[in-house]
């Protein structure tokens, strides 16, 4: 790891914060998915976006972060930042398998993943590589003989950390004899690093001791937090990182037969909202108890989108669902309205303002919703655009610009 000094980082920081930027996957600590400051594209106007430039082969990397007329994203092989507002190019920097960027203490954090994890922060005025942490067990690549597989989560910025979780597994073999540390190592954990100093905090988990049976590590899951407790989806469990009254929290149990998908913060506090299999959850963020729920077929394990008073989910076979937040008082609710004639929905809900954003997959489009809904339980899309390729990953919106993955690369459209 490298250390650096911290001259003028206040300004840095004061710059990178400014409100209702898409700072991190799911725009939040909460994963809210929700720019609620959106104000440039609105439902009535939605449908006058047009692509003003896009970057081939940017399709990996998770979302595009924005912040001061800059949009950062990856391609796959490097980290670029891009003039919002017309694509030029401002820097290049070769970071390769990026799963997810964010923003936080000055620093532009990329988390990759590919035979080993790291988390690399990046200077945002230059692109220059000013800290690298890495996690998990020994990167190894031997082709036929074995090699190493690791998973990082989309990188949490909560407050001045960095929080990711990781999974690791390694396999070396030569002729049926094993390769000294190196053969069916496993593990997982999480690590949380000072987003200013770059320095590790605290660390969880880990890889434990070779050996010659195959084994298998938890996966790497998406984290969110209210500020205080961070949570982890584990199978059916919710792990609470942090305390509680003062102790270490302890996991959720979540129902028979229930595995947590996305889980997302509302801002009101004292709940979880979770997808999990072929339903939709409301928890007590204390407890773990169900506060109402709802069957959602087909399965979605898609993180929902959740705002003041509404929660959006999508499913497998292309339906886009509204609920409201609070419940319908009662034990099992109903949507309160939905869409479930559009076919494919690849990804989570974007909400921006008072739309609402769906990926179509290779329906080749984008579908745009009113938020607040059309005034009867089935709506359709008050616009749908056209892209020149499939798009699987779930759009972003800030700043009067939509990202979406358009066939081999990310483009940007925008109003005219």
């Amino acid at each position: 790891m490298l250390g650096w000094r911290k001259v003028g980082w206040l300004a840095v920081v004061a710059a990178l914060m400014a409100p209702g930027c898409w700072l991190q996957s799911g725009f939040d600590q909460r994963r809210s998915s929700n720019n609620a400051g959106e104000t440039a594209v609105t439902a009535a106007k939605v449908g006058s976006l047009a692509k003003a430039w896009e970057v081939a082969g940017a399709s990996a990397g998770g979302d595009p972060v924005v912040n001061g007329g800059t949009a950062y994203l990856s391609t796959g092989t490097t980290v670029e930042a891009r003039n919002l507002a017309t694509g030029a190019a401002r820097w290049s920097a070769p970071v390769a398998d990026v799963e997810s960027l964010a923003i936080g203490g000055g620093h532009i954090w990329a988390a990759a993943a590919d035979t080993g994890c790291s988390l690399t922060a990046l200077a945002p005025a230059t692109g220059a590589t000013v800290a690298t942490l890495g996690f998990g067990g020994n990167a190894f690549d031997f082709g036929s003989n074995g090699r190493s597989y690791c998973g990082i989560s989309e990188g949490l910025v909560r407050g001045n950390t960095v929080v990711i979780s990781w999974s690791y597994f390694g396999a070396a073999l030569a002729r049926g004899s094993c390769f000294p540390n190196f053969t069916y190592q496993t593990g997982s954990g999480t690590g949380t690093v000072d987003a200013e100093t770059g320095e590790l905090i605290s660390e969880t988990g880990g890889v434990g001791s070779p050996g010659c049976a195959p084994a298998s590590a938890d996966p790497a899951n998406t984290l969110s937090s209210d500020g205080n407790v961070v949570y982890m989806p584990s199978g059916n469990q919710i792990v609470r990182i942090g305390l509680c009254s003062g102790q270490a929290c302890a996991p959720l149990t979540l129902p028979a037969g229930v595995s947590a998908g996305g889980v997302v913060v509302p801002a009101d506090g004292g709940r979880l909202v979770l997808t999990g299999g072929n339903q939709l959850l409301v928890l007590s963020a204390a407890t773990g108890a169900v506060q109402w729920s709802a069957p959602f077929t087909p399965s979605t394990f898609s993180a929902p989108a959740v705002t003041a008073t509404t929660i959006y989910v999508t499913g497998a076979d292309g339906v886009v669902a509204a609920f409201p937040l609070a419940g319908c008082g009662a034990a099992t609710c109903s949507p309160s309205w939905s869409d479930t004639s559009s076919g494919e929905v690849s990804g989570a809900p974007r909400v921006g303002g008072d739309v609402v954003y769906v990926a179509g997959g290779q329906g080749n489009e984008v579908r745009a919703y009113a938020a607040g809904g059309c005034g009867a339980s089935s709506c359709a899309p008050v616009a749908t655009i056209d892209l020149g390729g499939p798009s699987y990953i779930s759009p972003v919106i800030d700043s009067g610009t939509l990202f979406v993955q358009e066939g081999g690369g990310v483009a940007a459209y925008r109003l005219p």
